[in-house]
């Protein structure tokens, strides 16, 4: 679809075309960098010749004097330039110049070079009559003055071009002085900023680090203020813990106790129900309006009170049963009543108080004086005195219930 030609016709012609480019280029600067010849001006003394260039300098730039070819008289001035590839060839006659008084005048700002070329100077006149005169009166020839003030007059100028380029070269080199110090005033500006600078940038970073500091201790006392506070309120709660678990332990040993002293309370009243159940069968069950009655009247009353025939079913059977019978029943229910009592001591002095109201609520109309009934639940009758009080256990006589 595409045609490509491989031909290495086109490329050289291209290569050919950038090298005449890059050499016209390159005469384009030189042309442009290459002296040129500003003036050629003649006074009264001097022939003066300005060369100027747009940049560069003229150290290759040398003149030269050569006498011309067949004549004698004229030479020619050549001045030239290889590095810059410049000639330039002026003709003067030898009898116009000063040959060994030509020299260079460089103006650094302007970028100028001026050639000086001195001017011979015609104005002695001499005659064979004058000078013959002045022979033979011994005097000086208008020639021979005319040569000292020539004499004169190129030593001044000689002077003066001394003075000139020694101001010259004071002025140079007070320029360079001026350039140095402006330089090292620049560098020691230059210096004392950048100093200055750094000192700004040592407080900038000396403030940044103090910031960073006292943010890190706020921070640290704030954790630390913190965990106080954490601490404080982990102690807060363990404490509340604690108390919580103490008066729950409180409680429950408050309420085992209360369940144990109505536990032990029940057996109490246990065994004075049996004791009275004993008694009643024992000495009342034949009689109607017993006072062992009204001890069973106790809401906490495991037993009911036996009804009046089965209260002399049992006492008729007691009263069949053998004295020896009797005295083991009698001390059963003496040991029995003695385990419970032993119970009934580890209660407190309410308890006891109360048992011993109980207790002692009940009566015997015997004419003997009255004893507790908790010392006839520690007595343990012996057989003799079973024996012989067999037939006396009811001297209580029925009018007296009521007294």
């Amino acid at each position: 679809m595409f045609a490509y030609n491989t031909s290495p016709v086109y490329f050289l012609d291209a290569l050919a075309n950038l090298q005449q480019l890059q050499l016209l280029h390159h005469r384009e600067q030189l042309a442009a960098q290459r002296p040129r010849i500003l003036k050629k001006i003649e006074t009264e003394e001097v022939f003066l010749i300005q060369i100027h260039k747009n940049s560069g300098d003229f150290e290759s730039y040398e003149v030269r004097v050569v006498r011309a070819y067949r004549n004698p008289n004229l030479v020619n001035l050549i001045i030239e330039s290889k590095a810059d590839e410049f000639s330039k060839v002026f003709q003067f006659s030898l009898d116009d110049i000063e040959v060994s008084e030509i020299d260079w005048v460089y103006y650094e700002r302007e970028n100028v070079l001026m050639l000086n070329i001195p001017k011979k100077m015609k104005f002695c006149t001499d005659d064979f009559a004058n000078s013959v005169l002045c022979s033979l009166l011994g005097v000086p020839t208008h020639t021979s003055r005319c040569v000292e003030g020539k004499r004169a007059m190129r030593k001044q100028r000689k002077q003066e071009k001394r003075t000139k380029r020694a101001e010259l070269e004071a002025s140079r080199e007070a320029y360079l002085l001026n350039a140095v110090r402006l330089a090292e005033q620049a560098r020691q500006e230059e210096r004392k900023e950048a100093e200055k600078r750094r000192a700004e940038a040592r407080k900038e970073e000396a403030r940044k680090a103090e910031e960073a500091r006292r943010a890190e201790e706020a921070k640290k006392a704030d954790e630390a203020r913190k965990e106080a506070k954490r601490q404080r309120d982990e102690e807060q709660r363990k404490m509340e813990q604690r108390r919580a678990e103490e008066k729950k332990g409180a409680e429950a040993k408050a309420e085992a106790e209360r369940l144990r002293k109505e536990q032990i309370k029940l057996e109490h009243d246990k065994v004075i129900k049996q004791q009275q159940e004993f008694l009643n069968l024992l000495i009342g069950g034949a009689f109607t309006g017993s006072p062992f009655e009204k001890i069973t009247d106790t809401p906490n009353a495991v037993y009911s009170i036996p009804t009046q025939r089965e209260t002399c079913e049992k006492a008729k059977n007691v009263q069949e049963s053998t004295p020896l019978q009797q005295a083991e029943a009698v001390a059963e229910n003496t040991a029995e009543a003695k385990d419970v009592q032993m119970e009934v001591a580890e209660l407190d002095h309410d308890s006891e108080d109360e048992i011993s109201s109980d207790t002692d609520s009940i009566r015997s109309d015997v004419d003997t004086p009255p004893t507790p009934t908790k010392d006839l639940l520690y007595k343990h009758p012996s057989l003799e005195e079973v024996e012989d009080e067999e037939f006396v256990m009811f001297r209580k006589k029925f009018g007296e219930q009521n007294k």
